[in-house]
């Protein structure tokens, strides 16, 4: 693949039903950089699948009778099986010497795919095996996370002692480090008791191997790397380079000294560095203005993005131009593009019913509102209820400024931000649902940073306990831990009650926010002044939105005229 030129017209194309398994290295820029996510159809989409097959079977009723039903019977079908649930139906039909398919002869096909063969002398064992193990160190710490991470055993109770590279935290004493002792070896032993019986009920395990055996083969070709590494002495002049995007998965082996043991990090650029990468993308497309006019305020709209990132950006824009038959990219196929690459790819033909969409936009309607009279949270760039990807039913875009310090307060207004959308349910629907999951998510990541590492919490001190990727680093007492979770959930709850004041406050506008959003789909910041007004809080230096609008040498001529003189450099100014 790394053969290829990119103005060579070649386009390669694969499919996977197992995204998650896939190596890394075939999703980096330049390779399977862009993934369409093809979700399983609705009940429209399976009712259409549905009429493709029926069309080719003997029904004792019309396809159209049974593409109804059977779309409804088969929630979460891909259209691989509904293929099989004809099939076995005809099948079923063809064994019972009857020439007319029935509904009768669908439900058996049904229960066959979903359950599979029915065994009327299948013998339950009563529980199910978490897979084969390949010796006894993966036993003995997979043990011990259950005894003392995961509060499995009822002896040593709802406590959690995190595993470390180098073995587990044990900030217990030496009766609880006894009693976790004697549950493992117990629990090792009555597993080993089990093993024969368990792989000989467990014959479905046989994928499980495979995969095993597909991990010994990445860990030869590992090998083999670091034998021809070491083959190279350190005066032939040979120097090996190499790059990833993912070094916390890095085997320890490569990075000993003498392989790769120097390191050098490259971070995402900031807005400067996007705008560069920008005009090298812009030179090559056809705009109706000049690059440096996109460059500028597309640096603006995209933080956080890498050259890859912005390199879509420019390709998707390119698409949707020439999807829409136009000879010249503008402004609207750069924002539509950055959603595309933000949020994933538009489905307005995803069935929602009613109750969910009012909901959607009475949450996001709460971000949009709680945001706007918030005086640190970031600058709203649109709000819209169009799903995208596979999960997202609707999403608030902000143009976040890159600080790179935070205040309390800034946090303490961002995490009220986040938890609008709730608000927003609890106060005008009168019930919560499921679509704060993430923002949720979020709200605990940022306060537990608040608390536990950046020293904001005057009960924990000025103590600080890194969060690495499997959890935070816990080299305190049990009654440390509790102090920091306390503060958090007090914390969370003053946000919480902060945010539903004000969305109380201004329910009126929230309604009709909600209302407008339910009319038009997608609102942007011009709609939200028409309502709301004038936003209360003027900053002294020029956001990304201010660059955005007006570019980097515009902005910093119209700012400075509203700059309040009296005012320390830094501080907002209400208006």
């Amino acid at each position: 693949m790394d053969g290829f030129g990119t103005t060579e017209g070649v386009v390669v194309l694969a499919g996977t039903n197992r995204p998650d398994i896939l190596d890394k290295a075939l999703l980096r820029p330049g390779r399977f950089d862009r993934q369409i996510s093809l979700a399983k159809p609705d009940i429209n989409g399976r009712e259409q699948i549905f009429r493709i097959y029926l069309a080719k079977l003997k029904l004792d009723n019309e396809p159209s009778f049974y593409s109804q039903r059977l779309a409804a019977l088969t929630p979460g079908f891909a259209g691989a099986d509904i293929a099989n649930v004809c099939n076995e139906a005809a099948l079923i039909t063809a064994r019972g010497d009857e020439k007319l398919i029935t509904m009768l002869h669908f439900e058996y096909a049904i229960d066959r795919v979903i359950g599979g063969l029915e065994k009327k002398n299948k013998v339950l064992i009563g529980k199910i095996s978490t897979g084969a193990q390949n010796d006894l160190e993966k036993v003995t710490r997979m043990t011990y996370a259950q005894v003392a991470v995961y509060g499995f055993s009822e002896k040593v109770g709802l406590l959690s002692f995190p595993q470390r590279d180098d073995g587990f935290q044990k900030p217990f004493s030496g009766e609880t480090a006894s009693i976790i002792d004697t549950e493992v070896r117990e629990w090792v032993a009555k597993a080993y008791k089990n093993t024969v019986e368990l792989i000989k009920k467990h014959k479905d395990k046989v994928a499980q191997i495979a995969e095993l055996l597909l991990e010994k083969e990445r860990e030869s070709t590992l090998n083999q790397l670091l034998v021809e590494m070491d083959g190279f002495g350190t005066t032939e002049g040979v120097v090996v380079l190499a790059g990833t995007n993912r070094p916390d998965i890095l085997d320890k082996a490569l990075l000993r000294p003498g392989r790769f043991d120097r390191q050098i990090s490259l971070a995402k650029p900031d807005i400067n560095g996007r705008e560069q990468i920008f005009r090298i993308y812009l030179a090559k497309l056809k705009l109706d203005n000049e690059p440096s006019f996109y460059s500028q305020r597309l640096a603006a709209l995209t933080p956080g993005f890498a050259g890859a990132d912005i390199a879509n950006v420019c390709n998707e824009a390119a698409l949707i131009t020439a999807r829409g038959d136009e000879k010249l990219i503008t402004m609207l196929h750069f924002e539509y593009a950055i959603d595309r690459v933000i949020g994933g790819l538009e489905k307005k033909n995803k069935v929602i019913s009613k109750l969910e969409r009012r909901t959607v936009a009475y949450h996001e309607s709460g971000h949009a509102v709680a945001g706007w009279f918030l005086e640190h949270a970031e600058p709203l760039l649109k709000v819209t209820i169009v799903p995208r990807g596979t999960a997202a039913l609707g999403f608030a875009q902000y143009v976040p400024s890159e600080n790179l310090l935070m205040t309390k307060e800034q946090l303490f207004d961002m995490t009220c931000m986040t938890l609008g959308g709730r608000a927003a349910e609890e106060v005008l629907i009168g019930k919560i649902s499921t679509g704060a999951q993430n923002d949720l998510e979020k709200v605990t990541r940022m306060t537990y940073a608040q608390v536990a590492v950046y020293g904001f919490s005057e009960k924990v001190g000025l103590l600080s306990f890194p969060q690495r990727d499997d959890g935070f680093q816990k080299p305190f007492s049990g009654e440390t831990a509790s102090i920091i979770d306390t503060e958090v959930r007090e914390w969370v709850a003053k946000a919480y009650k902060n945010t539903v004041e004000l969305i109380k406050k201004h329910k009126d506008k929230v309604a009709q926010i909600a209302e407008l959003l339910l009319e038009k789909e997608v609102l942007h910041q011009e709609d939200l002044v028409r309502v709301l007004g004038e936003r209360p809080f003027k900053t002294v230096e020029p956001t990304n939105y201010d660059r955005f609008k007006q570019g980097f040498i515009d902005s910093d001529n119209i700012k400075s005229a509203e700059v309040d003189p009296s005012s320390p450099a830094g501080e907002a100014v209400p208006t």
